[in-house]
């Protein structure tokens, strides 16, 4: 069965599909896209779960940014916690990107509501501050200077092209149609908000370490580097991880590569619901 409503998270409002029924999982997506890119995998998953896809600020059809203050991962985080209790239990939380960073702070933030975590490549580049990875997180904050140069500028285009062949590979924008270049163009503005919500979190890697909840790490073996890495570091500190790097895959691996996306977060459900994670949880 899928159904639509509006949740109030904050001083805004947060569009939220859902589709299935059964326990339920929550799938948070990347920037430049909505919950709708969840809608190949949600229809497997939806054959045993009730999936709930919300579309981030600015995103899909939830209402913008309200712009009273910089927007931060907790702010999106709250976003778990009130469908959480829309639904009146804790959920099995998936973020990918920038949704696998708001996945992350939610878990550090909203534990209680939270039964399980998959992270696909989560962005929470915060971490990589401590001078660990100089190359990694420069890297970051180049591409994050071009976004809001271009978006201070009204250069989304260029922005925009360096920002898609970056995450995709290089050609990626030329090859793209006018209409969803525009559409990409014109998602700008939440990126570029992203962007400074990422790199100013307060994510450490204590709070890391302290995510006490069965967890799955995926990675592309050809996603950037600082992605690469972080997601690897991320799988060593968290105390029940299972991770996997998917050989001929990218960062954009919800949406290239479906299939095999599924059958890790199946596999992942499926291990989160034996008994002896459930009662550690429970612990």
């Amino acid at each position: 069965m899928a159904s639509f409503c509006y949740l109030p998270v904050g001083a805004g409002t947060i569009a939220l599909r859902s589709i299935g029924s059964g326990s339920p999982v929550v799938l948070l997506h990347s920037s430049a896209c909505s919950g709708q890119q969840w809608r190949k995998i949600a229809a497997v998953l939806a054959e045993r779960h009730r999936v709930c896809m919300p579309d981030f600020p600015g995103c899909g059809d939830s209402s913008p940014w309200h712009g009273r203050h910089a927007r931060t991962l907790d702010d999106d985080a709250a976003i778990v916690a009130a469908i959480a209790d829309h639904l009146g239990r804790p959920v099995d939380l998936v973020g990918h990107s920038y949704g696998g960073a708001v996945a992350l702070a939610a878990a550090r933030n909203h534990a209680g509501c939270i039964a399980s975590l998959a992270v696909i490549e989560p962005v929470a580049f915060s971490l990589l501050a401590d001078g660990s990875e100089p190359g990694c997180f420069s890297e970051v904050e180049t591409l994050a200077h071009a976004v809001w140069r271009g978006a201070a500028t009204g250069d989304h285009a260029r922005a925009m092209a360096g920002f898609i062949d970056y995450w995709n590979g290089p050609g990626t924008w030329d090859a793209i149609g006018p209409e969803r270049r525009d559409a990409f163009i014109r998602a700008i503005g939440p990126i570029a908000q992203e962007f400074c919500a990422v790199l100013s979190a307060d994510l450490r890697w204590s709070d890391v370490a302290a995510i006490a909840m069965p967890t799955a790490v995926i990675a592309g073996l050809q996603s950037p580097l600082p992605a690469r890495r972080l997601a690897d570091r991320i799988a060593q500190v968290l105390p029940q991880a299972w991770h996997s790097v998917m050989s001929g895959a990218g960062h954009m691996l919800p949406l290239s590569h479906p299939e095999e996306t599924t059958a890790l977060l199946v596999a992942h459900l499926e291990r989160a619901a034996e008994p002896v994670f459930s009662q550690a949880h429970a612990a």
